[in-house]
C-alpha cells in the first residue's frame, strides 16, 4: 500500500509541473511568473540531484532493495525529470525564445527546447534570448548532472542484482 502512495504521489509532481506549463494556474502578473519560476528552478535543481546521490549511495551500501522498491525509485526519478524539464519549459515561455530572429510562439516550441537543452543535443534551430541564456545554461549543466547519476543507478541496479544472483545458495 505504502508503494502504491508512493507511485501516485510521484504522478503528481509531473501532473502539477503540466498545469504550470499549459497556464492552468499561473499567475497573470509577469514578475510574478518570474518568480515562482525562479523558486520552483532553484527548489528542483537542487533536489533532482540530491535525489539521484543519495539514492545511488543508498544502492550502493545497502543492496537490499526488493524490485517494487527499485521500479518506484527509477519511476521517481524519472518523474523529476520531467518535472524538471516541464519547468525549464515553462522559464523560457516567460523569458522568451528566438527562432530566426523572431520570437518563438507555441507551447510545443518552448518543450521541444528544453528537451534539447536538457539532453544537450542543441540543433541551434531555436536559441535563447539574453535573459533566458543563463537558464539554459543551468538546465544544459542539470541534464549533464542529472543523466550521468541516472546511467550511475542503472549500472548499480544491474551490478547489485548480479551480486545477488551469485550469492543465492
Amino acid at each position: 500500500m505504502k508503494l502504491v502512495v508512493s507511485y501516485l504521489i510521484s504522478t503528481l509532481f509531473p501532473l502539477a509541473a503540466a498545469g504550470l506549463f499549459f497556464d492552468f494556474y499561473a499567475p497573470a502578473d509577469d514578475d510574478a511568473k518570474r518568480s515562482l519560476i525562479t523558486l520552483c528552478l532553484i527548489f528542483f535543481c537542487i533536489m533532482t540531484p540530491t535525489a539521484l546521490g543519495l539514492f545511488a549511495k543508498q544502492m550502493h551500501l545497502e543492496r537490499t532493495l526488493t524490485g517494487p522498491e527499485l521500479v518506484f525509485r527509477f519511476y521517481l526519478l524519472a518523474s523529476l525529470i520531467v518535472v524538471d524539464i516541464l519547468l525549464y519549459a515553462y522559464a523560457y515561455s516567460v523569458h522568451g525564445l528566438l527562432d530566426n530572429d523572431k520570437l518563438a510562439e507555441g507551447k510545443t516550441a518552448f518543450l521541444y527546447f528544453s528537451i534539447i537543452t536538457w539532453t544537450t543535443v542543441g540543433y541551434g534551430d531555436i536559441r535563447p534570448t539574453n535573459p533566458s541564456r543563463m537558464i539554459a545554461a543551468s538546465e544544459a549543466m542539470l541534464g549533464y548532472i542529472s543523466m550521468g547519476l541516472y546511467i550511475t543507478l542503472i549500472f548499480l541496479a544491474i551490478g547489485n542484482a548480479a551480486q545477488s544472483e551469485k550469492t543465492k545458495p
